[in-house]
C-alpha cells in the first residue's frame, strides 16, 4: 500500500519540493485553498505543511482536517532553519496546528526518513488502525527501477561481483590509465550502517540476504544513474576499462569503481542516488529493516595515481563518514590519513584504559534554581592517560563508538557511578538523584531485555532504590534502526528509573518523541543558554514553556554566569548545572565540594 504525499504550500514550494524529493518523499503542490477538495473524496496519507503559509491559509488547513477524522493523515509541519536554529514564530505555528512531527530544512535524509516512521507508528497505535511504514515509492526514483531478483540490463557488463584483491587492483589500475585528462575516476567506499547488530539481532543468514538486497541496489543505482547521464553504451565497449566495477568487499562493505566521471559534483550525485536507494526498507521475519550506508570517496589522479594509494585513500574517507549519523559522505582529503593513524592509536589505548582501570567518573552538582540547594549529581567518564592526563569525553566517546566498545564503556560507566554514590551516601551524603548518560549502542548491542536485566543487577547489587537513578539518553537512541528504543524505554520506567533527553535542540528534535514517550526530564543545550539574540530567548521560552505543559523537569546546562542564570529564573527553568555552581569534580572530591559550595552534604532530595 503507498501513501499519497502531498506539500501544502503558498510561496516557495518548488525549494520545499526539491528538498522533500531529496529526503525520498516526492510530493505533489497543493495550495492551501485547493486543499478543500482533497477531502472527503481523496485523503492523503501525509501532509507536508509549510508553516510559513498566511492565517488564512492554515485556517483552510485546520477546517479541513475536521472532516478527516479517525482517517486523518500524518501531518508534518516543515519550517527553514539556519544553523540549526529555527524561528519561535513557526515552532508556535506547528504547536497550534496540532502536527504529528516537525522538521528542519537541514534535516539529513536518514533522520527524516526515521522521523516519518515513527510518525505512522505512533499515529497507528494512538487512533487503533494499521498503519504500514512508507512504502518503496516514497524512498524512489522516477525512473523505473529493476526488481531486486532481475538482472540489469541498464548498463551493459556492469559487474556486481566479489572480486579479490588482485583483481581490484588491476581494474583500478586500468580505469586510472583509461581516465581522460579533463575527466576522474572515482573509487567509492560503501559501508552499511551497524551491521553487526542487524546479524546479532536477525542471524547471519538474514544479514547475508540484507547484503544481497544491498549489492543488488547498488548495481541498480550506479546503472541508472549512468543511464540518466546519458552515458554512451557504444563508448563503454570501446574498452573494459571503462566498465563501472561494483564490487563487495568484505561482510559489510562494497567498493565503486566509476571511470571517467567529469567532476567531484557528478561523483557526488551518483553517491547519493546509491544511498537514496539503500534507504528502502528491507523485510526481514515480517518486520521492516531501514537500512543506511556511509561511503567514502577518492578521485583518481587528484588523490592517488595508484591502485593501492587510491584505496588506502578511499578507506580513510569512509572512516571520517562512518563518524557521522548515518547516510554520509566524506570526500578524501590529506590530512585524513593522519587523523586515521591517531584515531586508531587512541582506540588501541582506550581499550587498554578500560583493562588497567584508568577511567574514573567525575560527578557534576545540578542545583535547584528555586531554592540553591542540589538535586541532583550528573555522572561523568573520564579517561586518566598516564602521558595526556584528563581526556575529555568529547575526544574518546566518539572512538568508541566506532570501535564497537561503547556499550561496554557505558555498562562500566553506570555500575562504577551507582557504586560509588552509594559508599558515599553511607558516608554521609544525600540520597540525590543520579544521572548517568546512556549511549544509543547499549539499546541495541544489549538487545533490550539485556539492557534491562543489567539495570536490574545492578541496582540490586549496590542497594540503590530506581527511583534514584536517571538515565539520561539523546534522539540518535530514539531513532535507532533496531526498533528496541520504545519498548526498552517503557520496561525502565516500570522499573521506576527516571528518563531525561539530553542536548535537546542540538539535532532533529521531534514533538511526537515528547509527546510519545515517557520522558521526565528535558534537558536543554548550552548553545540555547549563551546566546543573547531575541531569537535564542525566544527559543528557549518555547522549550521550557512546551516542558512545563507536558509536566516535564527542565534542566540547563553549561551555565556559566549570573546573567545566564537570571535568564533561566525568568524564564522558569527548574535546574541548572555549570561552572558557576561547580566542574565536574571526581568522587574522592565530591563531600569536600558539597560542604565548601553548598553548605553540607544534605542537598535537597527529589
Amino acid at each position: 500500500m503507498g501513501f499519497d504525499c502531498v506539500l501544502i504550500a503558498e510561496q516557495g514550494a518548488d525549494r520545499w519540493l526539491s528538498r522533500l524529493e531529496r529526503w525520498g518523499f516526492p510530493c505533489r503542490h497543493v495550495t492551501p485553498d485547493e486543499l478543500v477538495d482533497l477531502s472527503p473524496l481523496k485523503t492523503p496519507g501525509i501532509i507536508f505543511f509549510d508553516v510559513g503559509c498566511s492565517i488564512a491559509g492554515r485556517n483552510v488547513y485546520q477546517k479541513t482536517s475536521k472532516h478527516w477524522k479517525d482517517a486523518r493523515p500524518v501531518t508534518i509541519a516543515v519550517m527553514h532553519s539556519r544553523k540549526g536554529t529555527v524561528a519561535h514564530a513557526d515552532l508556535v505555528t506547528a504547536g497550534e496546528l496540532q502536527v504529528d512531527d516537525f522538521l528542519v530544512s537541514e534535516s539529513p535524509s536518514a533522520v527524516v526518513a526515521t522521523r516519518v516512521h515513527f510518525a505512522f507508528l505512533r499515529l497507528g497505535h494512538k487512533e487503533g488502525v494499521s498503519v504500514m511504514p512508507p512504502s518503496s515509492r516514497l524512498f524512489s526514483s522516477p525512473v523505473p527501477v529493476k526488481a531486486e531478483n532481475e538482472v540489469i540490463t541498464g548498463v551493459d557488463r556492469l559487474t556486481g561481483y566479489q572480486l579479490d584483491y588482485q583483481d581490484l587492483n588491476t581494474r583500478i589500475m586500468d580505469a586510472i590509465a583509461y581516465t581522460k585528462a579533463d575527466m576522474v575516476t572515482a573509487l567509492i567506499l560503501i559501508n552499511v550502517d551497524r551491521f553487526s547488530r542487524i546479524v546479532t539481532r536477525f542471524g547471519k543468514d538474514r544479514g547475508d540476504y540484507l547484503m544481497a538486497v544491498v549489492l543488488t541496489r547498488t548495481r541498480n543505482a550506479v546503472a541508472r544513474r549512468l543511464n540518466h547521464s546519458g552515458v554512451s553504451k557504444l563508448a563503454l565497449a570501446s574498452s573494459s576499462a571503462a566498465f563501472p566495477v561494483v564490487s563487495r568487499m568484505g561482510t559489510k562493505e562494497f567498493a565503486v569503481l566509476l571511470p571517467n566521471m567529469t567532476g567531484q559534483a557528478d561523483v557526488m550525485d551518483t553517491v547519493q542516488h546509491i544511498l537514496r536507494s539503500l534507504a528502502q526498507s528491507a523485510r526481514i521475519n515480517d518486520q521492516s529493516v531501514y537500512l543506511s550506508a556511509s561511503a567514502g570517496v577518492a578521485l583518481a589522479p587528484k588523490d592517488a595515481t595508484d591502485a593501492s594509494s587510491l584505496l588506502s585513500a578511499a578507506h580513510s574517507a569512509v572512516s571520517v563518514a562512518k563518524q557521522a549519523a548515518g547516510n554520509s559522505v566524506a570526500f578524501y582529503a590529506p590530512d585524513l590519513a593522519a587523523s586515521e593513524a591517531r584515531k586508531m592509536d587512541t582506540e588501541h589505548r582506550l581499550r587498554e584504559a578500560m583493562a588497567r582501570g584508568e577511567l574514573e567518573m567525575f560527578y557534576q552538582p545540578q542545583v535547584s534554581i528555586r531554592t540553591g540547594k542540589v538535586r541532583g549529581l550528573e555522572a561523568l567518564v573520564r579517561w586518566n592517560h598516564p602521558d595526556l592526563g584528563l581526556v575529555s569525553p568529547e575526544d574518546f566517546i566518539p572512538i568508541a563508538e566506532e570501535a564497537g566498545i561503547s556499550a561496554d564503556l557505558g555498562c562500566w560507566a553506570i555500575r562504577s557511578a551507582i557504586k560509588e554514590i552509594r559508599g558515599l551516601q553511607e558516608s554521609g551524603l544525600a540520597r540525590l538523584r543520579l544521572s548517568v548518560n546512556v549511549s544509543a549502542d547499549m539499546f541495541v548491542d544489549l538487545s533490550g531485555a539485556e539492557l534491562v536485566n543489567f539495570m536490574v543487577a545492578t541496582l540490586a547489587e549496590f542497594g540503590m532504590p530506581a527511583q534514584q537513578l536517571t538515565l539520561e539518553i539523546t534522539e540518535r537512541t530514539i531513532v535507532d534502526e533496531s526498533g528496541n528504543a520504545p519498548r526498552v524505554i517503557d520496561d525502565l520506567k516500570a522499573l521506576g528509573i527516571h528518563l531525561a533527553l539530553d542536548d535537546f535542540g542540538t539535532g532533529y528534535s521531534s514533538l511526537s518523541y515528547l509527546k510519545a514517550l515517557p520522558i521526565d526530564e528535558l534537558k536543554i543545550d548550552r548553545s540555547f543558554i549563551i546566546g543573547n539574540e531575541n531569537e535564542d530567548r525566544a527559543l528557549l521560552r518555547a522549550i521550557i514553556s512546551m516542558a512545563n505543559t507536558l509536566n516535564m523537569t527542565v534542566v540547563a546546562e553549561g551555565v556559566e554566569t549570573q546573567d545566564q542564570l537570571a535568564r533561566l529564573t525568568e524564564e522558569g527553568c527548574d535546574l541548572y548545572q555549570g561552572y558557576l555552581c561547580s566542574p565536574p569534580v571526581p568522587g574522592k572530591d565530591l563531600m569536600a565540594v558539597m560542604k565548601s559550595r553548598f553548605a553540607g552534604l544534605r542537598g535537597e532530595t527529589p
